[in-house]
């Protein structure tokens, strides 16, 4: 799902945010890769940077940055967490909302 005017592409497995598993974000100096949902994941290595309260990224400034140690295992974990979530969706029943409350705007 690209986005032209943020200058950034993301990657998951469906069209919507709740499906997103990462982001390539561009920078002057190299490529940031953000990890949606990063701070539920576990970061031995120290990689992931930033203040978001869910999101973090990586810095790669240079090609050999992407064969630090933990970044494939962010990624896996990554995906994993995402399957987890899908699959905790598709046990949970959908809350009933009535015919009277359905038509009414908050």
């Amino acid at each position: 799902m690209p986005d032209p005017a943020a200058r950034i592409i993301g990657y998951g497995f469906g069209t919507g945010y709740r499906d997103l598993i990462c982001t390539i974000m561009p920078t002057r100096t190299g490529v940031n890769l953000g990890i949606a949902r990063a701070m539920e994941l576990p970061d031995p290595e120290g990689l992931l940077e930033g203040t978001g309260k869910l999101h973090r990224h990586i810095k790669f400034r240079q090609p050999v940055d992407l064969k630090r140690p933990g970044v494939r295992q962010l990624l896996v974990a990554a995906v994993a967490a995402w399957r987890e979530r899908v699959d905790e969706a598709a046990v949970k029943p959908i809350p009933k909302v009535s015919p009277r409350r359905a038509g009414r705007r908050g």
